[in-house]
């Protein structure tokens, strides 16, 4: 999960630009480009917001133009291509997985096709795409989808993990901790539960810290040197921490949750002991 606050295209002069262009469908949008633009500020006043906006009902030739336009993957579409070639690799915008690989649109494209083209609709998602489906609400007023184009509370650190049974079996606990004063803590809750694939989270922090136990440096490369001190560790790992928060844009991305896993108090003292052992070799397994 994150803020996705990368700028955005100036969409009414794409729309009129498209407009006037020549090609199929051009002319239905030309016959109500004043409608497109009034959309397309009502979704910049409601932010996204489902529930808020009437969209262009009964207009249906003129929005399945756009929706085909967008298919068509056309020049003047070339921005949305550089978004995902951008962001691929890097937070998922919906659930924090450090694997955008595609572009979707907030408000899907079924019931919204007027905005399949709009800069804000879009945004780098992963495979919770197929988790998020067709819908931004749920059964309740309050269960909401947070828009990561509006919503800045998504880049703070609200999803942690805490590593047990170090030397065995690792079990891994996973918490949602919804920032204070928040307006809409209901959203953001049901926003984590429908999106986040907690089993996934949950398997990649394990795999990541079996990694750790069997070669330190694979995960912190300074882990295979010799550390004087607890605060010296704990400054290494608050580094990388705030690498990962800083390089994603958020510190709700799988890499900082695991880091932050390691700080935690017990998993920390218990790297500590491995780490500070007289006879530890280079690199050696913990």
């Amino acid at each position: 999960m994150k803020y996705f606050n990368q700028p955005l295209e100036n969409d009414i002069d794409k729309i009129t630009k498209i407009a006037n262009a020549n090609y199929s469908g051009s002319k239905l949008i030309e016959n109500n480009l004043n409608i497109f633009i009034e959309r397309y500020k009502e979704y910049y006043s409601c932010k996204g917001a489902a529930l808020s906006i009437n969209g262009m009902l009964g207009l249906n030739d003129a929005r399945e133009s756009i929706k085909k336009l967008y298919k068509s993957k056309g020049e003047q579409l070339s921005f949305i291509k550089e978004l995902r070639n951008k962001n691929t690799g890097k937070c998922c915008s919906m659930c924090g997985a450090n694997l955008s690989t595609q572009i979707d649109h907030f408000l899907p494209q079924e019931f919204f096709p007027e905005y399949s083209i709009l800069s804000a609709n879009l945004i780098p998602i992963c495979k919770c795409n197929q988790k998020k489906g067709k819908f931004t609400i749920g059964g309740n007023i309050d269960e909401i989808l947070l828009h990561p184009r509006y919503e800045k509370k998504l880049s703070k650190r609200i999803i942690t993990a805490k590593i047990r049974n170090h030397d065995g079996a690792i079990e891994i606990n996973l918490e949602f901790n919804p920032p204070k004063k928040i307006s809409n803590a209901k959203g953001l809750a049901f926003h984590y539960e429908k999106i986040v694939d907690s089993d996934l989270l949950i398997t990649t922090i394990r795999e990541r810290f079996y990694e750790m136990k069997r070669a330190p440096s694979s995960v912190v490369y300074t882990l295979a040197e010799r550390i004087n001190s607890p605060q010296e560790l704990r400054n290494i790992l608050f580094s990388h921490l705030r690498s990962f928060d800083k390089r994603h844009q958020s510190q709700n991305n799988w890499e900082s949750i695991f880091i932050h896993a390691l700080l935690e108090k017990r998993t920390f003292n218990w790297i500590w002991g491995k780490i500070s052992a007289p006879d530890r070799k280079y690199d050696e397994s913990f």
